[in-house]
């Protein structure tokens, strides 16, 4: 018991560290932080169900669609640590290895549930039917003993009927015969009635029939009319759409999420150094452009270069945006796709707004935090850049 306990408080423990992670960082933390040699069986089970309902949750939530380069991390996480791969068509577990399909910890998890319940249905079958042969059996003494009753009941009225048949006598014979012509004679009587009310009902049936019909007819009329307004309304609407199609569309573009950060100086409008960072899809990283050459002072012996680094993830980089600013000016961009991936810091720099760039927010003289520093970059994911265009007027 004590032993259950504990392992339901690690798992909300770690449930609570875990939860604001993307889905291949908690897998990267499930693999990195377990100690996987002083596992037993169960632990190791436990452990492994875990991150295969993480994968598993994942595509079945997303299918992959709206959040291609996690599923492109995930993939290469199982790859390099279990040498397998998910695949959420067929719901299996591949082994690259060997190439066959291998049994997960979820699928033995769901074959010993099954199996239990099995057992467990054949138990209530087997009970069920012993509830049920001994309801029948008692049915049966029931059913038994109530037709011994009726057959008692029945032999008795027969021998009733039996001897009222000889009590009858020449009075009542004749009592029923005169019944008998009276009946007669009053349906003679109400014949005529019957024939009349019959016509009645024809006729009224007759003119509810023509109402009908009129009305059926007006309706039909009605539709028609109004079929033939929709459809001079309808060419109509063709003409206004057509109008609309021939006017110039303006050209349309492809554009990603840019931070540009720029630390300040004593000097007014001379930073200490600036950078770029945008998140590439294709390494799935996230990747910083930057240089700390000088706007000004040309004289200086001292070139620096431009850098270029790269990240695993958002908190990697928001650690050391952290440890190497303190006073900066943030700025986010929507740049346009094709010119971000290739370009140099000074290419970024030197791009046009009209057409380029365009600003979507930005804030001077900021002191951002390390959970600030790690929204701006989910941002930069998180954006579909494949949906994401702006106008070039």
């Amino acid at each position: 018991m004590t032993s259950t306990v504990a392992t339901a408080n690690a798992s909300t423990a770690t449930s609570f560290k875990t939860r604001s992670l993307s889905v291949p960082d908690e897998l990267y933390w499930y693999n990195n932080h377990t100690n996987w040699e002083s596992l037993d069986r169960k632990e190791f089970r436990g452990v492994m169900l875990r991150m295969e309902t993480i994968t598993i949750k994942f595509y079945n939530d997303y299918g992959g669609c709206l959040y291609p380069q996690r599923s492109a991390a995930i993939k290469k996480f199982w790859a390099n640590e279990w040498g397998c791969e998910y695949l959420p068509e067929s719901g299996r577990w591949l082994d690259l290895a060997t190439g066959a399909f291998i049994e997960s910890e979820t699928e033995k998890k769901a074959a010993k549930t099954a199996a239990k319940a099995a057992k467990a249905a054949r138990k209530a079958a087997k009970a069920a039917k012993k509830a049920a042969n001994q309801k029948a059996q008692i049915k049966a003494e029931q059913t038994q003993t109530q037709t011994q009753t009726q057959t008692q009941t029945q032999k008795q009225e027969q021998e009733q009927k039996q001897e009222a048949q000889y009590q009858y006598n020449d009075e009542e014979e004749e009592l029923y015969a005169q019944a008998a012509q009276q009946q007669q004679q009053q349906q003679q009587q109400q014949q005529p009635y019957y024939e009349y009310d019959y016509d009645d009902w024809y006729d009224a049936e007759e003119e509810a029939y023509a109402e009908a019909r009129a009305k059926q007819q007006q309706q039909q009329q009605q539709q028609q009319e109004q079929q033939q307004a929709q459809a001079y309304l309808y060419d109509d609407d063709e003409d206004e759409d057509k109008d609309k199609e021939e006017e110039p569309m303006a050209a349309r573009v492809v554009c990603q999420p840019v931070l540009y950060i720029e630390e300040q100086t004593d000097v007014k409008g001379d930073p200490d150094w600036r950078a770029y960072i945008y998140y590439d899809a294709r390494i799935c990283r996230y990747v910083l452009k930057g240089t700390r050459r000088s706007l000004r002072a040309t004289g200086k012996k001292t070139r620096y270069p431009e850098v270029k680094l790269c990240f695993c993830s958002s908190r990697e980089m928001a650690r050391y945006l952290c440890l190497s600013t303190e006073k900066v000016n943030l700025t986010m961009f929507a740049m346009t796709s094709a010119t971000v991936k290739d370009a140099t810091f000074a290419e970024l720099y030197a791009l046009p707004v009209r057409g380029c760039k365009t600003e979507l927010f930005g804030y001077d003289n900021a002191r951002p935090s390390y959970y600030t520093f790690v929204d701006y970059l989910r941002m930069l994911s998180d954006v579909d850049a494949a949906h994401s265009n702006f106008a070039a007027f």
